[in-house]
């Protein structure tokens, strides 16, 4: 029984939607090819499923425009928005039934009245030509699906939920009186024939082969066909295997083409096949920058990555979607902080429309065996294997000679996210620029922000298009070809929009993955998943950190293990001074930074930390002094083009522009350091507090530089006591007793002044707060940052100023270093800021203040426990899940670093968590 109504939200409205949508008007404007290719049992229902997609997209514009025309005629009534009541709802509702009245109020929102005029237009030519296409590729569709050659009735249709584009056409899905379940696309769909291609040439490379992975289809003219795949479980375990070796073995290939946009919509898992349904944006144009320095070049590498192809889980905190939206599905529910806007108490006085909090959820692309749903991060040694054999097809040039065989395939080019264009939509459906064209043009004035820097005559191309198609209440759409740099859309180009075209572009992604080592790809899979993990040892059992650099592993040596690592890692170029090198990944979460950083995260805390391991290194081992040189130029490099990172904080000693004084300490002089100054007093009071964030740390290190010989003006000096110990200076965040933010640090700071300034005062201010509080004091972590390591490591210096070791040996350093090396079963947490690595520097640096070498066989002894527990139980560094964080502070830099303080005193002498530079 076919029910008559639309599905509205707001019925009462109903007569206002009929009058712009007769059902009898667009079924009479779909004659005669209707009757031509639908059945007659089914001819009703079939008009009803479009003609609900017209009522529907009819509301979708008006809605907000009709609550705000209710409320007006309920208080002209004198009625109050009860929610209990329908009087002033039906009164409005029978106004409506009035054409006269409908006209009315249309006449007062001009620009509502043209785009429901063209949308309704557009639809109906949508729909028409949707059954003129089936009609007239039968033949085609015989050849290819095995429809009957003498045609098929269609006995059902339903429209998708996808996008409008280029005049309202859309996905639809077909089912013939055959049985046949096609879907149609009003597109070319070449991309999917190339796709096929591509992985039909890695087929015997591949344990198994991903044929099944891309559905059948064909193209005629300007529409494809494609065969109806369905999102269904796995019925055997030993399946799941093979369905995460092809997502692996896929992602490979498509992250070298440049595919985009493969995201939760385009991936359907098929049994034990992830289906690409959607190749639109298999390839793409590039208008970026060349790879001609270190910075460009870490860029681009990061564009030729698996981050940008939308199938495994990256997050970016700049962009509009704030949920992960990935191709690999995810089990578990996401919380957006976007709304999505709702009607409320539609049936009565009281209606609405209210925001909601948008939760978000992978249906189709969540991967099963019976109703139990698989988590890609179980499966990372499957996918794993699938990419590396994909990525050994890739060194063999095959996938090139595959690619230059389709140069004229038709790619959509993303320029926006469609979320943007949606919100864009949304917003002009509110009343106030739906009754003035001026005001809806200032809201498209907005797109003149340009997702990137463009000349202007690029900009005012795409506002243009822009406009025109949210006009329409369209999605804009781009799209060039695989050989071409123009721009285009269905109305105009632009040439020479790209500097690469498509193909181009995919051929150099294909060569750089293909010349990266297999450690950089695998850590790069690693750094998306392990976002996403559900335990806090995450991947560390096939972590590209893990295998023999863990199993070998010794105190002393473990080091230069993870070393080798990094340097697979890095990325280097050839630059005037000699060779340069670079990383790109993450810096782990809360950070305001996506998951894959292109190498401008330069803090001593993240990537710059990389060249002090690499110096101390060196001067342990020289095999890596040239990997210390080529760190050191890239730094110095990248410090050119990325200062602004470092001036957001200039004060921090690790995370500003003041940890230059742990990352390059060779380079300070007077000068710098009057520069740095400088810019520490333009702050004012947004200067950050802490020793960890503020100028406490700063004064401490080169505190310590003077200590160790290095020449100082003692004006320097003195600027950075006023900052950090000056009345203005705002209260802290941290607990009492906590390091790197509390106000424990500030008086293991005094303590270290009044060591080397020789004021008493304030080292005896210091031990008096000190052990005021140190008896009554717990410690509920064990890590440097906030914990008995760091308390460990300021007292003992604190102590040490006040010539009150003895107080400290009564029992009570004993205690702070049993509390520090506890170690609770379960997975390791290995970091220096939070984890054991911050403990074995802390040991190292209370010997050296209390002058006990039995610490440092403690700190050895620990090391090798420690070791013992990651391989056991697992590891992550600095958050629970992630074990592939390169940085120092919370990453395998300054894990490395710090294992490599065993070997030397001469090394050990220099713990950054003792703030010596």
């Amino acid at each position: 029984m076919i029910n008559l109504e639309p599905s509205v939200s707001v019925p009462a409205f109903l007569p206002f939607y009929l009058d712009i949508a007769p059902k009898d008007d667009f079924a009479q404007s779909l004659v005669p090819v209707l009757d031509e290719v639908v059945s007659p049992g089914h001819r009703d229902a079939v008009v009803h499923r479009l003609w609900n997609l017209l009522v529907c997209t009819v509301e979708g514009h008006s809605y907000r425009t009709l609550v705000g025309e209710f409320h007006a005629h309920r208080e002209a009534m004198g009625l109050p928005a009860d929610a209990g009541s329908r009087a002033a709802m039906e009164s409005f509702t029978a106004a409506l039934a009035n054409p006269a009245q409908c006209r009315a109020l249309l006449s007062r929102y001009p620009v509502l009245q043209q785009r429901l005029t063209t949308v309704t237009g557009n639809l109906r030519d949508a729909c028409r030509e949707m059954f003129e296409a089936y009609r007239d590729d039968i033949r085609v569709l015989s050849e290819t699906f095995g429809i009957h050659p003498a045609g098929e009735a269609i006995i059902a249709l339903d429209p998708s939920n996808s996008d409008p584009h280029n005049g309202n056409r859309r996905v639809c899905f077909i089912t013939t009186s055959g049985g046949t379940r096609l879907v149609y696309k009003p597109r070319s769909l070449a991309g999917d024939d190339c796709l096929r291609d591509l992985f039909r040439a890695a087929e015997d490379y591949l344990t198994h082969p991903l044929g099944t992975c891309v559905p059948e289809s064909v193209t005629v003219d300007d529409h494809g066909w494609q065969r109806f795949t369905e999102a269904e479980p796995m019925h055997d375990a030993g399946q799941a295997s093979r369905y995460f070796y092809r997502f692996g073995a896929m992602t490979c290939l498509l992250s070298a083409v440049g595919a985009s946009d493969l995201h939760d919509e385009n991936v359907l898992a098929h049994g034990e096949y992830p289906c690409v349904i959607d190749t639109e944006t298999l390839l793409r144009g590039d208008s970026g920058v060349a790879s001609d320095s270190l910075p460009h070049t870490l860029i681009n590498h990061v564009k030729y990555s698996v981050t940008t192809t939308m199938l495994l889980p990256v997050e970016d905190p700049h962009s509009a979607i704030d949920v992960i939206m990935s191709g690999a599905g995810l089990v578990e529910e996401q919380q957006s902080k976007l709304r999505t806007p709702v009607i409320a108490h539609q049936h009565s006085d009281a209606v609405q429309v209210e925001w909601k909090a948008l939760t978000y959820r992978h249906t189709s692309n969540v991967p099963a065996v019976g109703d139990e749903k698989l988590s890609i991060t179980d499966h990372f040694p499957h996918v794993m294997a699938g990419y590396r054999d994909a990525l050994a097809f890739l060194r063999t040039g095959g996938l090139e000679k595959t690619l230059a065989d389709h140069p004229d395939i038709s790619v959509r080019s993303v320029l926006r996210a469609t979320e943007v264009y949606s919100r864009y939509l949304d917003a002009s459906t509110h009343p106030k620029y739906l009754s003035s064209r001026a005001e809806t043009r200032r809201l498209h004035g907005y797109l003149s922000n340009s997702p990137r820097d463009l000349p202007a005559q690029q900009i005012a191309y795409l506002q243009s298009h822009e406009e025109q198609a949210l006009d329409a209440g369209d999605i804009p759409y781009f799209f060039t070809q695989a050989s071409s740099t123009t721009l285009s859309t269905c109305a105009g180009s632009l040439p020479g929009f790209f500097k690469l075209s498509p193909l181009d572009n995919a051929l150099r992604g294909v060569r750089a993955a293909a010349g990266r080592h297999e450690r950089y790809h695998q850590f790069l899979v690693e750094e998306c998943l392990g976002g996403v993990s559900s335990t806090p040892q995450g991947l560390s059992a096939h972590s590209v950190f893990a295998g023999d650099t863990l199993t070998k592993a010794a105190p002393g040596t473990w080091g230069f293990g993870i070393t080798e690592v990094l340097h697979d890692l890095a990325i280097t170029v050839e630059g005037s001074r000699g060779t340069q090198a670079g990383w790109i990944g993450s810096i782990g979460p809360d950070r305001k930074a996506p998951t894959i950083t292109p190498g401008n995260q330069i803090a001593f805390h993240d990537m710059g930390g990389i060249a002090r391991l690499l110096r101390n290194a060196a001067k342990l081992n020289r095999r890596y002094v040239a990997w210390e040189q080529a760190a050191d130029a890239g730094l110095a490099e990248l410090a050119i083009t990325y200062r602004h990172v470092l001036d957001d904080m200039p004060e921090s000693v690790f995370s500003g522009l003041a940890s230059v004084l742990l990352t390059r300490p060779h380079v300070i002089d007077n000068g710098r350091m009057s520069e740095l100054i400088s810019r520490m007093e333009q702050r004012g009071h947004t200067r950050e507090k802490d020793v960890a964030n503020g100028p406490a740390g700063v004064l401490m290190t080169v505190l310590s530089r003077i200590e160790n010989g290095h020449e100082h003006e003692m004006r320097h000096v003195d600027a950075l006591l006023r900052m950090s110990f000056g009345d203005a200076r705002p209260a802290l965040s941290g607990g009492d007793m906590e390091l790197a933010h509390g106000p424990l640090g500030l008086y293991w700071a005094k303590a270290r002044t009044g060591r080397i300034l020789g004021d008493t005062a304030l080292t005896d201010e210091a031990f008096d707060w000190l052990s005021a509080r140190l008896d009554a004091h717990r410690p509920r972590a064990v890590g440097w940052c906030k914990g008995a390591a760091g308390l460990m490591v300021a007292a003992a210096e604190i102590c040490q100023a006040a010539g009150r070791l003895e107080w400290l040996a009564d029992g009570r350093l004993t205690a702070l270093v049993d509390t520090a090396t506890a170690l609770d079963d379960g997975p390791i947490e290995l970091s220096v800021c939070h984890g054991t690595s911050g403990v074995i520097q802390a040991l190292l640096s209370t010997a050296e203040f209390t002058d006990d070498p039995s610490l440092v066989d403690r700190a050895r002894t620990y090391q090798n426990e420690v070791l013992k527990r990651a391989r056991r139980s697992g590891f992550y560094t600095g958050v629970a899940g992630r074990t592939s964080l390169l940085g120092y502070m919370l990453g395998w830099s300054g894990i490395a670093d710090t294992d490599l303080m065993l070997v030397s005193c001469a090394v050990n002498r220099r713990a950054p968590v003792a703030l010596i530079g």
